[in-house]
């Protein structure tokens, strides 16, 4: 199961803390996936199994569709990452943490372009929301969303602004803005049928487990939302250079 990441929007400009790291290139054969762990509490950085690009969106906060350039390797090399700060640091500071380490490592170098592209509205259902809503109190369980096998993600205390990101970072690979105009948080189940432009290709050939199941827009107007797609500009990080890592 791909991993998921509960990880905001970062903010600008958040603090590097003081850290150690290491970044070690994987072989294939004894990689058991991906999965990524920046928990909202503590001081590490763990993530297994993961290319360049994987890490590189994660710690700029962007989808695949708004990183262009760089070696073909960028997608292929898998690599494992421990870092751990010095003392207490937030999530974004940790997030910072990750970015400082592959300009340091990596010598990645960049700059930003404005272009056309598509992007993912999710928006409102003209029946509104068929969700389960979050009271204050109601002893449900924490927010989270879980996988839980043959696409079945698990989604407790979800905003839709949580929903939206994690669509955007580890489904669809494109923008994903929150258009719903609910502030609440629910509860409900998201399961459906992947293609082959979904979760970076992993299920270009679809396991016959799946069949059965919606494709992720009729998934998504079950619950009483929709995704529509518009033309809008967008920031894209341009990869001017790029080394595979060194570990120290």
């Amino acid at each position: 199961m791909i991993g998921v990441i509960p990880i905001a929007a970062q903010s600008p400009s958040p603090a590097l803390p003081d850290y150690v790291a290491s970044i070690k290139p994987i072989s294939p054969a004894t990689c058991c996936g991906k999965s990524f762990n920046v928990p909202r509490d503590g001081n590490t950085v763990t993530i297994k199994g993961a290319t360049l690009k994987d890490l590189i969106k994660l710690a700029f906060g962007l989808p695949s569709n708004l990183i262009v350039g760089g070696p073909q390797w960028l997608n292929d090399n898998q690599y494992d990452v421990d870092a751990k700060a010095e003392g207490k640091a937030s999530q974004d500071e940790r997030v910072a943490m990750l970015k400082a380490l592959l300009i340091e490592r990596s010598k990645l170098a960049f700059h930003y372009e404005s272009r056309e592209t598509s992007v993912y509205v999710l928006a409102l259902g003209k029946d509104g929301p068929k969700m389960k809503e979050r009271k204050t109190g109601d002893g449900g369980e924490p927010s989270a969303i879980n996988g839980a096998g043959r696409m079945h993600f698990i989604c407790r205390d979800t905003s839709m602004a949580f929903l939206a990101r994690f669509l955007e970072t580890s489904a669809l690979g494109r923008t994903v803005s929150d258009k719903t105009g609910l502030s609440g948080t629910f509860d409900f189940d998201l399961a459906w049928r992947p293609d082959e432009t979904q979760f970076n290709g992993a299920y270009a050939r679809l396991p016959e487990g799946l069949s059965d199941l919606p494709d992720l827009f009729t998934a998504l107007k079950n619950l009483g939302l929709r995704l529509d797609v518009v033309k809008t500009q967008s920031q894209f990080l341009v990869i001017d250079h790029v080394e595979k890592p060194s570990e120290n």
